[in-house]
């Protein structure tokens, strides 16, 4: 997530969130807190981030390369 530097990194996250439609309208000392506690976290190719139902415990900016979410049919959901 270190593209140019720690400042680039915190911008992308600060666009991130004020493009989002559920977090777009936190005051900017929200905003600047929740930048000021993120870390670069790197996952492998196949690792799963986050299942769905999971309760959330992370906020997740992806940047640079793709992720794919899938859907279990619910005959096969457990």
């Amino acid at each position: 997530m270190y593209f140019c530097g720690v400042s680039r990194s915190k911008q992308l996250i600060k666009d991130a969130i004020n493009e989002n439609d559920f977090l777009k309208n936190l005051e900017a000392a929200q905003v600047r807190e929740i930048v000021d506690c993120m870390y670069p976290k790197n996952y492998n190719k196949n690792d799963m981030i986050v299942k769905e139902g999971d309760i959330g415990q992370a906020l997740y900016v992806i940047a640079g390369k793709s992720v794919r979410g899938f859907r279990m049919c619910s005959k096969l959901a457990g």
